[in-house]
């Protein structure tokens, strides 16, 4: 059994994912007001999480908790 706290280890790999995806969008960047493929990726990351999204004003992204 490991002495790290549950909390510590969720701390950790919610960092190691805020990382991929930091990485990810900074990979490829788009101009401004034309953010198609990141609007696409972060959208799918909510709805992976569960989340009800919504797409607004072509670029917006919405994510209801």
């Amino acid at each position: 059994m490991s002495n790290i706290p549950q909390p510590l280890k969720m701390t950790e790999a919610m960092a190691a994912d805020l990382l991929d995806t930091y990485k990810h969008l900074h990979g490829s960047p788009e101009l401004s007001m034309q953010e198609q493929q990141t609007a696409a990726y972060l959208a799918a990351r909510l709805e992976a999480l569960g989340l009800e999204v919504f797409r607004c004003g072509g670029t917006g992204v919405v994510g209801v908790l």
